[in-house]
């Protein structure tokens, strides 16, 4: 998991992103997620997307959120 929150929004008041080496690995993901917090949430949703084969608009980076970042702290 790289990112974590509550929010509000498309009838939803969480997100969680994660970053998978394939879709075998997300599934074990989604299976332990499933047992150990499955009892906790009403419903989720799930979205999937390949950073490799997809059509991107902007590609996936983490160094926009670094740049971001940095500006924030150079004020």
């Amino acid at each position: 998991m790289v990112f974590v929150s509550t929010g509000q929004g498309m009838n939803s008041d969480a997100i969680m992103v994660s970053v998978h080496k394939n879709y075998a690995d997300f599934v074990k993901f989604y299976h332990i997620f499933r047992r150990d917090w499955g009892k906790h949430l009403a419903d989720f949703k799930i979205f999937l997307m390949s950073i490799k084969g997809s059509v991107q608009l902007k590609p996936f980076s983490f160094n926009y959120l670094i740049d971001a970042y940095q500006k924030e702290n150079d004020k």
